[in-house]
Order: C-alpha cells, then sequence, then structure tokens
C-alpha cells in the first residue's frame, strides 16, 4: 500500500474514453471514487478533501480501469497569469501559453538548450522557453515590438528569476548574426497579419531566405518548430529540413495555424 499509518488520502476519476453519453459522465466519477474509496477505507485509511497525503488517480478507457498514484502534476492555473492579455504588452492573435509550451516540448527544449525565435513578436514561445530552463533569443524588425517584448520577459522574470538567460536583437531573420549549427531548437510564429511589415518583395520571398537562415544556424539532428496560417510544407522541404509532422489548431472560422515539426537533417 501508499499510504503510511496516519495519512490520509483521495480519490479522483477522469474519464479518458467511454461508449457512455457524456450527460452521464460526472455520475460514474463519483461512483468509482465512492467505491474505491470505501474499499481503501476499508484498510484502515481515512479520507480527506483538502488535507491529504496521497491522491489515487483512477482513469477509465472504455471497460478498462486504470488506477495510480499521482507522484507530480503541472500547475495549469499558471499558465493563466500568462495569458496574452494579462500582459504588460499585448498584441491581438498571439498564442495562448499552453499552446507556447506545446510547441517548446515538441522542439524538445529543456534545461541549457540554447533557443531562437527569430519573429520573436511580444515572446509568448520564449517565454515558456525560458520556463525550461534554456537561453533564449529573440529577433523582431520592429523596435516597438521589442520594446515591449522586453517589458513582457521582464515582468514574468520578476516571478520566477531567470538570472537574464536571454537577449532580443533588432535585425532581419533573412541574415542571422550567429555561426553555423549554434542553436538546439527554433521555434516562431510567422507572421501572417495583413498589417505585418514585410522586408521584401513577398512573404514568400520573406519565408524562404528565413528559413534558409534557420537551417544553418540549427545543429544537426535538431528540431524547429514554424507555426503559420497555412501549410508550407513545400518551402521547407525546399531548404532540406525534414518534415516529421504538421499539427492543426483551429482558432476561428477565418483562423486555422498550422504547427511544422521538422528538423535538420
Amino acid at each position: 500500500m501508499y499510504l503510511e499509518k496516519n495519512q490520509k488520502y483521495l480519490v479522483r476519476s477522469k474519464i479518458i474514453l467511454s461508449n457512455y453519453d457524456k450527460s452521464k459522465h460526472s455520475k460514474i466519477n463519483n461512483f468509482l471514487e465512492s467505491k474505491i474509496g470505501e474499499v481503501i477505507h476499508k484498510k484502515g485509511y481515512f479520507v480527506s478533501m483538502k488535507n491529504y497525503d496521497v491522491v489515487f488517480k483512477v482513469y477509465l478507457l472504455n471497460d478498462i480501469i486504470i488506477f495510480c498514484v499521482l507522484l507530480s502534476c503541472v500547475n495549469r492555473s499558471l499558465f493563466q497569469i500568462r495569458k496574452p492579455d494579462k500582459k504588460p504588452f499585448f498584441s491581438p492573435g498571439v498564442i495562448i501559453p499552453q499552446l507556447a509550451r506545446f510547441i517548446c516540448n515538441i522542439a524538445r527544449i529543456k534545461e541549457k538548450s540554447i533557443v531562437l525565435d527569430p519573429f520573436c513578436g511580444t515572446c509568448g514561445l520564449l517565454i515558456e522557453s525560458l520556463y525550461l530552463g534554456s537561453y533564449s533569443i529573440g529577433i523582431d524588425v520592429q523596435e516597438k515590438i521589442l520594446n515591449g517584448a522586453k517589458k513582457n520577459i521582464e515582468y514574468y522574470n520578476n516571478i520566477n528569476i531567470w538570472s537574464n538567460n536571454y537577449d532580443l536583437l533588432f535585425c532581419n531573420a533573412k541574415n542571422l548574426p550567429f555561426p553555423n549549427n549554434f542553436f538546439d531548437s527554433i521555434v516562431t510564429d510567422l507572421p501572417y497579419g495583413h498589417s505585418t511589415i514585410i522586408e521584401g518583395n513577398s512573404k514568400e520571398e520573406l519565408f524562404l531566405h528565413s528559413f534558409l537562415e534557420m537551417y544553418r544556424v540549427l545543429k544537426f539532428d535538431c528540431y524547429a518548430v514554424i507555426v503559420y496560417s497555412k501549410i508550407i510544407s513545400n518551402l521547407l522541404s525546399n531548404v532540406k529540413f525534414k518534415i516529421i509532422k504538421i499539427y492543426t489548431q483551429r482558432v476561428h472560422k477565418s483562423l486555422t495555424r498550422y504547427i511544422h515539426l521538422v528538423q535538420k537533417k
């Protein structure tokens, strides 16, 4: 048993897959929690809704019940304080923190990774990369945006000390001031708004030259995650990136994000 003498427990149930109607899920969860709690109680332990020592998790996958002990969990409420509209510098249409963390995770960002965002905007992606312990560099061609990005990073830096593990640079993504094979990961949300400032003849020209630079500065076998409002696998393949997977996030009727996971081979 995972409980020691005098320790209290809590049972929580969650339905992952079920043939039952969703209106019955709450009733099923309550039933499982009650019945499993009774079994544990009969062994001499006591339940507590607040001051518990151990949490038992029950997952229902159709007719399969998985019984687990909760060892750790993510405090998802922390994502709420990093919502775009709660940052000092806000820009509509930016990526929410949960999606930004997903992007950082699939880019394999970890502690001491050197990370680049060549279109950093308000720095939503880089803030999540900093929470993972990386050294992160953001680039943008608009000084106003960079000043706002700095305010955002410094605001959360007051909450979680990052020891200044970041830099924000005013330069063009088509001409990155870094040596070959320098970065462990690249994450970026490409500009796709009609009001976006584009240096060059077209977005396609901007993206092509930027992808060439991203490929150059990324280490071999490492990953980049590039987000855009259209599928751009042809452009990415043209610069020798290997397409690993393309994820889709429907934001609203007129916007779907395509999250391109690529690797330098």
